[in-house]
């Protein structure tokens, strides 16, 4: 026998279940496996129509906008973390009047890697420094490590050498000076712009769980899809992340998807990360975790359920797979194959409006969040 809840069968297997018994882990298994077919069944809905808005932001000169106006150390190696840290703390005096914040975003990675990794950690550190809601950034290398500030740049490409500044800490006699004097610098260009009435169209707003329990699929996650649908009503965008968890509730994204092209990679996003826990010997359910259990959650599909309801109604009229900037306006997945602490939500390339990232338990974080950072320590917006 099947369980249904949240209008979708979340196809676990129930065993000699009483009427008005518990049910939870102790009597449910999952239906999940490793394989999967799919049928395209394209549903539309209707979108709420909403009056015109705008949002307060800083407008780039190469066009695009952000919802916050900093600073930020970029390290390209985490053999800088410490050095970046101390260079945020020291600095603190250069937040002031439209320079909102000075932050680093420390990681482990930039050295001892290859192949696709160490290109994946290029390609992430370099759409970093691009993002709109720094209005100067000073990317931090040490010298010896293999992404060296020549492959850098060659990755990065064209940039705007007042708001983008580069240090190499084994090129100086005083690395903590030279990177003082060159936040001095950006801030005095970040210090340049102001706020302004912005279409809302060109907000891009990303989706995230957190502490998901047994009611989270039924108020918090369908509420924030609630706010998906209304901003795309208004021509902006919504990001859905933690391809994992769709898993045992992905056929209700790809009623979604506008067309058959869309579904084909939709089919793919998901089979290409159920063989990246396969191909390391990993089956695909082992989530929830145990305070989703304790919270009333029973099996995956249980918790993919609510977190595919945080991307509302709109049919994705992109592609799936790694977000690369927004092209049309609707829903859209995000592959994030493996964890890279400081970046876990991934910001686009050129276009758009890489804004907040709003979590579900009420507040919003900020996109991309820095590994250790107090999540509540942001003005409201």
């Amino acid at each position: 026998m099947s369980l249904h809840q949240h209008v979708s069968c979340l196809r676990v297997f129930l065993n000699n279940i009483a009427p008005g018994q518990w049910v939870h882990v102790h009597n449910v298994r999952t239906g999940l496996s490793e394989d999967g077919e799919y049928t395209y069944r394209h549903k539309t809905y209707d979108l709420p129509q909403v009056a015109p808005r705008t949002f307060r932001g800083f407008r780039r000169p190469d066009g695009r906008a952000g919802i916050r106006n900093e600073l930020w150390i970029i390290p390209t190696v985490g053999c800088v973390n410490n050095i970046a840290q101390q260079l945020v703390r020291e600095n603190q005096h250069l937040v002031t009047g439209n320079v909102e914040g000075l932050y680093t975003f420390p990681h482990p990675f930039g050295c001892s890697q290859m192949g696709d990794d160490h290109a994946q950690t290029r390609k992430l550190l370099a759409a970093l420094v691009r993002h709109p809601n720094a209005g100067g950034v000073l990317v931090l290398g040490l010298g010896c490590e293999n992404l060296t500030m020549d492959q850098f740049k060659e990755e990065l490409g064209e940039w705007d050498s007042e708001r983008v500044k580069f240090l190499v800490c084994q090129e100086e006699q005083d690395e903590i000076a030279a990177g003082a004097a060159l936040l001095s610098q950006l801030a005095g260009y970040a210090a340049s712009f102001r706020r302004e009435d912005i279409c809302a169209s060109e907000l891009v707003v990303g989706m995230k769980c957190g502490g998901s329990d047994g009611l989270s699929g039924i108020t918090a996650n369908p509420t924030v899809g609630r706010f998906s649908d209304r901003l795309i009503a208004l021509g902006g965008s919504t990001v859905l992340t933690e391809v994992p968890e769709m898993f045992g509730a992905e056929s209700i994204l790809f009623e979604r998807c506008a067309d058959e092209a869309v579904f084909r990679k939709a089919v793919k996003m998901i089979e290409d990360f159920k063989g990246y826990f396969t191909s390391h010997g990993q089956v695909v359910y082992e989530n929830p975790s145990p305070g989703n259990k304790a919270g009333g959650i029973t099996t995956l599909e249980d918790k993919s359920c609510g977190c595919v309801q945080k991307g509302g109604l709109r049919p994705d009229r992109r592609r799936a797979g790694l977000r690369r900037g927004c092209h049309k306006e609707g829903a859209e997945p995000v592959v994030r194959t493996g964890q890279r602490p400081g970046v876990r939500h991934r910001p686009h390339r050129r276009r758009g409006s890489p804004d907040p990232v709003h979590h579900r338990q009420g507040y919003p974080l900020r996109c991309p969040r820095p590994h250790g950072e107090d999540l509540h320590q942001h003005r409201p917006l």
